[in-house]
């Protein structure tokens, strides 16, 4: 019985997904791990619209941890202002980016363990950056995902969801 509701969940959202699903610029361009990571970060609290306005000439003078190391936190900061949170997401984007060179040479890890060690990385970034950065498997369950599923079970808080799994 669960493997048939997972199945027709699978297929019906794969179905939903190639008839309606946006196609954004993550999507469509093959970017690198450490790219998908800088994505994650500015699409936490935010709309992907307003990230796919910013990402790529964010990721044209920022393409990797090196050119990023450089930066100013007020130059990021004047970069990703407009999504909200500019302080937070460019303190979080700086420290980020040097705990990369520090500790890994400015290579993104590709465990588990190593990028739940990055701060303002949780499991569902890590899992998400394991999963479309570095092709893995995992299991993610986002905010969307996390609603279509409780309102099918009647389940009153989408959060609990998420909750019990990160």
């Amino acid at each position: 019985m669960l493997h048939d509701l997972n199945k027709y969940f699978r297929n019906n959202i794969k179905k939903y997904y190639y008839k309606n699903g946006r196609i954004f610029f993550w999507r469509k361009r093959k970017i690198t791990p450490f790219q998908f990571l800088i994505v994650e970060i500015l699409l936490k609290k935010t709309k992907a619209e307003n990230v796919e306005k910013i990402i790529n000439a964010f990721l044209k003078e920022y393409p990797c941890n090196k050119k990023l190391i450089n930066a100013t936190r007020k130059n990021i900061f004047n970069k990703i202002s407009c999504l909200g949170l500019g302080k937070q997401r460019s303190k979080a984007i700086m420290e980020v980016s040097s705990y990369i060179k520090k500790y890994f040479n400015n290579r993104l890890p590709c465990s588990e363990k190593e990028l739940l060690k990055i701060p303002y990385i949780g499991l569902y970034t890590c899992h998400a950056v394991l999963c479309f950065g570095f092709n893995e498997r995992f299991d993610i369950l986002d905010v969307n995902s996390s609603r279509i599923i409780s309102r099918f079970f009647g389940i009153d808080n989408a959060q609990d969801l998420r909750d019990n799994i990160y």
